[in-house]
């Protein structure tokens, strides 16, 4: 994965979009499965030979209307139950709490189509001042 992105970046000049990356692992192995996290931290880094997003998109929202709102059977992450879920959540909001600049949180309770404005804003400003757009 890391030398696909790495050819991306540095030979195409291309912009990368992953719906997941170093942060979900963190979240879902150190938060939800409560290994450790610095652990958890060395593996990811070495896994993707160290590269960090830029920017990280974190749609938040509590873990009972995220129930509720699942239209098709769980899967075996979702069958981990709603206190592993609550886990998982807090560990999110906690490295968002660390690293503002780079984890940009939205509430996901919003209204789809005002949450699909603010995310494009976001990213579109994130662009514009890194002169990509």
């Amino acid at each position: 994965v890391a030398k696909r992105i790495r050819r991306k970046l540095y030979v195409d000049k291309a912009i990368v979009v992953c719906d997941r990356f170093n942060l979900s692992t963190l979240a879902y192995q150190a938060g939800g499965r409560k290994l450790d996290a610095k652990t958890t931290s060395r593996l990811a880094k070495f896994a993707t030979g160290g590269l960090e997003p830029d920017i990280t998109v974190l749609v938040d929202l509590d873990v009972e209307t995220a129930f509720r709102r699942l239209r098709r059977t769980q899967d075996r992450i979702e069958q981990a139950g709603v206190e592993f879920h609550r886990r998982v959540r807090q560990a999110y909001l906690q490295y968002a709490r660390r690293a503002p600049a780079r984890i940009r949180r939205f509430d996901g309770a919003k209204e789809k189509m005002m949450l699909h404005r603010e995310i494009y804003k976001q990213i579109n400003d994130f662009l514009t001042n890194k002169g990509v757009l």
